[in-house]
């Protein structure tokens, strides 16, 4: 199943495929025009490779935030302070869940609930089968912006600078993380490790078993907050707001490189991260999709977009979309190094 959001336009959004040393306009895609409201979902019979819409979810008063698939059901959350459920196959609204007060910024199934953050500062648990509220959390002291769970353990991270971990049999907080001078952007949750990205231009390392600082990653400078974190076996790469990419040996918790000078690198934040065999794609707000060598960081190629890059979604049929800021998801093309991708870009 794949899940992709729309967004707000009235504009044809392209969709893109290389062409020599830049990428070239192959078709478009027609958007639904109005509020960023739509879901859009392929079936198990159909592959995603035309990037047809299949039908919209309409339901949201507003923009909506975030979406995530489990136990065959589609969740998501939306500026309207709802959490709605849809049954993807009948393409239709289940129910509705309202007990936040502000806008809904994460979602995630742990422990055999729904779990929703806000900017009311709450973390809510729902029964996923009947949106019945079960439980409520409510130490952060700002929005809870991010979210990862493991079995039993959820772990939230917030713009009052601390991360929180919560017992999920009792329904309890058991550890806070603390450490970051400014707002928490991004969390990820890797073999034994919770790592953590803040506005304060630094990610913390820490142990996911006691909650102890194990090292902090310094290498973006002072000018920009980090905005996604992606690990894979032996590297950390971290995203920043002022376009940067910083590389970590995850052995050694040291800086490696970071990715792109001059012209290569992005010109605005880094949104998201996708691994897809030894390539790093990286999506950012300046509409482009940037392809580089996992392991020499070499730029391999630039797909340009319409508008900022949100997301990068794969599919098991091996397309890739990069959601969009405005406008429909794009069907990005199959991935390959520029020509002159060898020699000096």
């Amino acid at each position: 199943l794949l899940l992709l959001v729309s967004g707000r336009t009235t504009q044809p959004i392209p969709i893109l495929r290389p062409a020599g040393s830049r990428t070239k306009l192959l078709a478009r895609l027609i958007p639904v025009a109005g509020c960023l409201k739509a879901g859009y979902v392929c079936t198990p019979s159909e592959d995603c490779k035309s990037g047809d819409k299949v039908a919209e979810l309409a339901g949201h008063k507003g923009p909506v935030t975030c979406l995530i698939a489990e136990h065959g059901a589609l969740f998501s959350g939306g500026l309207d302070r709802q959490v709605k459920r849809w049954d993807p196959a009948r393409r239709s609204l289940v129910f509705s869940m309202d007990a936040h007060k502000g806008p809904v910024w994460c979602l995630c199934v742990a422990s055999g609930s729904l779990f929703s953050t806000g900017e009311d500062s709450l973390i809510i648990r729902w029964d996923f089968q009947t949106g019945a509220l079960l439980g409520m959390l409510q130490e952060h002291g700002g929005p809870v912006v991010c979210m990862m769970a493991r079995p039993g353990l959820l772990c939230t991270g917030s713009e009052d600078a601390t991360i929180r971990l919560w017992d999920l049999k009792r329904m309890e907080q058991s550890t806070t993380l603390e450490g970051h001078s400014g707002g928490v952007t991004c969390l990820l949750i890797a073999g034994g490790s919770i790592f953590s990205g803040s506005k304060d231009a630094l990610v913390r390392r820490w142990n996911a078993a006691t909650g102890t600082l194990q090292f902090a990653l310094d290498g973006h400078g002072k000018e920009g907050w980090i905005l996604c974190l992606l690990a894979v076996p032996k590297y950390l790469f971290s995203g920043c707001r002022s376009g940067s990419i910083c590389q970590w040996d995850l052995a050694r918790n040291k800086l490696i490189r970071v990715f792109g000078t001059g012209e290569d690198r992005h010109g605005s934040g880094v949104t998201c991260f996708l691994a897809h065999r030894d390539v790093l794609l990286s999506g950012s707000a300046d509409g482009t999709v940037r392809l580089w060598d996992e392991d020499s960081g070499e730029l391999q190629n630039i797909l340009e977009g319409a508008t900022g890059v949100t997301c990068l979604c794969p599919t098991s049929s091996g397309v890739i979309f990069s959601g969009q800021a405005r406008g429909c998801p794009e069907h990005l093309p199959p991935l390959a190094a520029r020509p002159d991708a060898s020699s000096s870009v």
